[in-house]
């Protein structure tokens, strides 16, 4: 493990922007029985919630954060390598499918 950062990144600190989220009865589509009067929270991230998966901010911000793991994990990868290896040992691996049910077992046949 590099315990001297010599290569590690720095990790990405998203940036705070201040947006106010409600809770309850907001609107007509929330259903009889929300939160009347709704309550409001302060989410200072809820910039990174981006459901299109377009926003470019959002996405250089992941990038930096995969880049920062990458940077951490680096000197772990044949310790990864050897779990990985140890897990697929366990595993028997069969060309077979999960059963369907047929005409012999639960499909009647016409």
């Amino acid at each position: 493990m590099n315990l001297n950062n010599e290569h590690i990144v720095n990790c990405p600190v998203p940036e705070r922007i201040h947006h106010v989220t409600k809770f309850g009865a907001v609107d007509s589509s929330r259903g009889s029985d929300a939160m009347d009067p709704p309550i409001e929270l302060d989410d200072y991230y809820h910039w990174m919630r981006d459901d299109d998966r377009k926003n470019e901010k959002v996405i250089q911000h992941l990038r930096e954060e995969n880049a920062y793991t990458e940077s951490v994990l680096k000197d772990m990868e044949e310790t990864k390598d050897e779990l990985y290896h140890e897990l697929l040992s366990h595993i028997q691996e069969t060309y077979d499918s999960y059963p369907l049910p047929n005409q012999n077992n639960g499909w009647e046949s016409e």
